[in-house]
């Protein structure tokens, strides 16, 4: 059978056009890309971070793809529609955006860079197939099974509890910019969107410093409170004994003043007035404690006005407003 060019040409354009959906949904992700970044300019503070963080250009393409934001409390609660109770900093909206709180606080310095890292990854994850997905998966579950941090498993530990199916993906997230010493092969899985990961975690450190020390020097203030309080009081108790026995002592005295040997009876007030002194002297050392006392408590409670700084610099949440 013999076709002409003319046909021959209209069943190729025919047979493409056919095609155009396959293509379409194969290299639906590119396409998405595309038209994300069409005539997108990232801030220079989306800039910064992206730097700051050492992502890398598959990295900086998807924070860029996904318009990472810095946003203000009532935005970044419109972009983050979330009903946990727990602080939350960044989120990743699948298909529409990567939002981070705005936390100002200098002492909070590497909060902001730590939540933009931690969000790209969930953005990456979503990337992934489901054999790479598989062996990240395995890697990350190693290395939180024999992780010591605390603070890191309760946090793991709250996303099991409120959905178990988000755990690898928050475990990519945490991993990555939390956990400094990780398998080579998770190392080498990681550089494709930071070249310098450590870096990131360097940052989660510092922040984290910012509340641990204080954590630590609230409980210390609250261990020395506790052991000069029972001091004072264990001081008070032998005081008020003493105070009892030179009560009986003068009283003793006055008995006997009018009839009483005066050799012996000056002697006995001697003895009383040196105890006087010496009782004295141990009231003074406890008015001392009750100064030291009073001046841990001003300082713990100096501490735990930082620490309640720090957690309100941190959390997004509305405030709610009392009722009159």
């Amino acid at each position: 059978m013999n076709f002409s060019p003319k046909r021959i040409a209209s069943f190729v354009i025919t047979f493409a056009i056919a095609l155009l959906p396959l293509i379409a949904f194969l290299q639906r992700q590119a396409i998405f890309d595309y038209w994300q970044l069409r005539n997108y300019t990232a801030s220079s503070q989306i800039v910064s971070l992206a730097e700051r963080t050492t992502m890398t250009d598959e990295a900086r393409r998807l924070f860029y793809v996904y318009h990472a934001e810095l946003q203000e409390k009532d935005a970044f609660n419109d972009s983050c529609s979330i009903t946990e109770k727990s602080i939350i900093l960044g989120c990743y909206v699948d298909g529409q955006g990567i939002y981070i709180y705005n936390v100002t606080d200098v002492r909070l310095s590497g909060v902001q860079e730590v939540t933009a890292a931690h969000e790209v990854l969930h953005a990456a994850y979503e990337r992934l197939n489901d054999k790479e997905q598989t062996r990240i998966n395995a890697l990350t579950s190693q290395v939180i099974d024999g992780l010591k941090n605390q603070r890191i498993l309760d946090s793991v530990q709250a996303y099991r509890e409120r959905d178990s199916n988000i755990v690898p993906n928050e475990l990519h997230s945490i991993i990555g910019t939390e956990v400094r010493d990780i398998p080579a092969e998770l190392e080498t899985y990681y550089s494709r969107y930071f070249s310098d990961r450590k870096v990131v975690v360097s940052y989660s450190e510092g922040y984290e410093k910012a509340f641990t020390e204080r954590e630590q020097k609230a409980e210390q203030l609250i261990e020395q409170i506790d052991a000069t309080k029972q001091d004072i009081d264990e001081r008070n108790a032998a005081l008020a004994r003493v105070k009892e026995e030179l009560a009986q002592e003068v009283n003793s005295l006055e008995s006997q003043r009018a009839n009483a040997d005066p050799g012996p009876f000056n002697a006995r007030v001697r003895a009383y007035n040196a105890n006087v002194q010496t009782y004295n002297g141990q009231v003074q050392q406890v008015l001392g404690l009750i100064e030291k006392h009073n001046s841990l408590i001003n300082e713990y409670n100096l501490v735990v006005l930082e620490e309640n700084e720090l957690i309100k610099a941190i959390d997004s949440r509305p405030e709610t407003i009392q009722q009159q």
